[in-house]
């Protein structure tokens, strides 16, 4: 659990880090961000391919992970055949 939960925190950290997150409102890590995620998480059932619970998670975004999305190009359906690829961390 510990490792979903910071999964998307850390990602934001190496964004601001590498200097992909220009403006400072930008670098800011939302402990909200890892909550929903890990909420959308529980949500997905075990045969859902279009996970529709990461639709609230993305609408809520920060804009730390709104500028990572945008950043890689990151969205639903990304996240979404990643936890199908590998649904237990």
């Amino acid at each position: 659990m510990s490792v979903r939960r910071g999964v998307f925190g850390l990602l934001c950290v190496g964004a601001t880090l590498l200097g992909w997150v220009a403006s400072p409102d930008r670098t800011r890590v939302s402990g909200g961000d890892v909550h929903r995620f890990v909420d959308a998480y529980y949500h997905i059932a075990p045969t859902d391919s279009a996970c529709p619970a990461l639709d609230a998670y993305f609408a809520a975004a920060s804009p730390c992970l709104e500028a990572y999305s945008s950043k890689f190009h990151v969205g639903v359906k990304d996240v979404c055949r990643a936890i199908r690829a590998q649904p237990k961390w």
